[in-house]
């Protein structure tokens, strides 16, 4: 009955009480603006508000009935252990099962606050230990989900140096060496309705404030493609859009494990769909079979910085966690590759080294770990040929 939430905009199961924290969260994603400054990203949306009780099966519920996104601002997962800090357990296998049966459905959850926290023992020694590194747990380590952090926020966009961490944001990377989290988005000082009564707003800081930005930017990515093309993208598409269009942070060029690959900047997103529509960008969903390889040739008239990415869903893999520190494990299952390449020359996507997590990203081989590659190239001139291929088999699509 909040005033932003007006003509009964949002449905809640699960009742037990209200929720300053899920009030908040909700408002950021689709607030009608009674107040201007809390004017929620997808203002004109509808909700359905649950507690995390039975997530699984609720989100399971939901994505056969066509939701496209949901927001998940809570960790659940074991109890807080060493081993659990970037580990791939049971939640975020379930989580990925989840989505790989609903192929147009993203969850987005929040990185965690961990970063500088001396809440337990454990959080304080891991902190010292990795250096704010290797924080993430539970689902918010699945392959399929996007997985945001949070920054200040950002009023001027000039350079990367624009993009300020905040002080709390949990950084990756998981066990098996992917970027987590994907993006940020702002997450410090954010302005919302609260549910101490019908008209009350405070301002709250954390990932759990940065994630529903996001997931009210996906939805209205969405809407925007739907009223383009008369359908909607796959989840994979979706969050592949975010990711290649972020905008770049961080100290060194290429993503890294604290920012992922940068700022959300949803009106590159649209744009790129729009792009679509005239013919000026492509953005393809495709199936790669088994036993064989996709290519295409991009000829490039004039000296322009050109971007190629891919993304897909992946299967959940038969093992998970159950409590192992920092094993050296792969959990990718279809393991697709990306390259480009001008006459002799071979272009590869960036990577990051799990064993060096400070590092700068490389360009110097193909990426084996993440569900999403992409190849920058500057000043590019003339004809490329595009190629993806896989190693082993291809256990199913997405």
């Amino acid at each position: 009955t909040h005033v932003e939430f007006n003509n009964s905009r949002v449905s809640i199961f699960d009742f037990s009480e209200y929720s300053n924290h899920g009030t908040h969260v909700l408002g950021t994603v689709l607030a009608g603006g009674a107040n201007l400054n809390a004017r929620g990203i997808a203002f004109q949306a509808n909700g359905k508000s649950y507690d995390w009780n039975n997530d699984y099966a609720e989100m399971t519920l939901e994505a056969s009935e066509g939701l496209l996104v949901s927001n998940h601002s809570y960790w659940q997962g074991s109890a807080l252990n060493t081993w659990v800090f970037g580990a791939y357990d049971t939640r975020a296998r379930q989580l990925d099962n989840i989505a790989f049966a609903a192929p147009y459905y993203l969850p987005v959850v929040s990185a965690g606050n961990d970063r500088n926290s001396n809440a337990s023992t454990i959080l304080s020694n891991q902190n010292q230990l990795k250096f704010g590194y290797d924080l993430i747990r539970g689902q918010n380590n699945a392959k399929n989900c996007l997985t945001i952090g949070a920054v200040s926020s950002v009023t001027s966009y000039t350079d990367p140096s624009s993009v300020v961490m905040s002080s709390f944001s949990s950084w990756g990377p998981t066990d098996d060496g992917r970027i987590k989290p994907e993006v940020v988005a702002k997450g410090v000082s954010v302005f919302s309705s609260v549910a101490t009564s019908d008209t009350s707003y405070d301002t709250y800081q954390g990932t759990s404030m940065a994630s529903p930005a996001v997931a009210g930017s996906c939805i209205l990515l969405q809407q925007h493609y739907n009223n383009l093309f008369s359908n909607y993208m796959r989840s994979s598409t979706l969050k592949g859009l975010v990711m290649h269009t972020a905008k770049e942070a961080g100290f060194y060029d290429g993503p890294d494990y604290e920012f992922g690959w940068g700022l959300v900047d949803n009106v590159a997103a649209a744009n790129l769909v729009t792009a679509k529509a005239t013919g000026a960008a492509v953005i393809d969903e495709l199936i790669l079979n088994n036993n064989s390889t996709y290519t295409r040739t991009l000829t490039v008239d004039n000296p322009s910085n050109i971007k190629v990415s891919i993304c897909w869903t992946d299967p959940a893999p038969t093992a998970f966690n159950t409590g192992v520190t920092d094993p050296n494990v792969s959990y990718l299952v279809n393991d697709l590759d990306l390259k480009i390449t001008k006459n002799q020359e071979i272009f590869y996507p960036w990577s990051l080294n799990k064993n060096l997590p400070s590092d700068p990203a490389t360009k110097t081989g193909t990426n084996n770990v993440d569900i999403f590659e992409r190849i920058d190239l500057e000043n590019a001139s003339g004809l490329y040929t595009i190629t993806v291929s896989h190693k082993g088999i291809l256990p199913g699509s997405g």
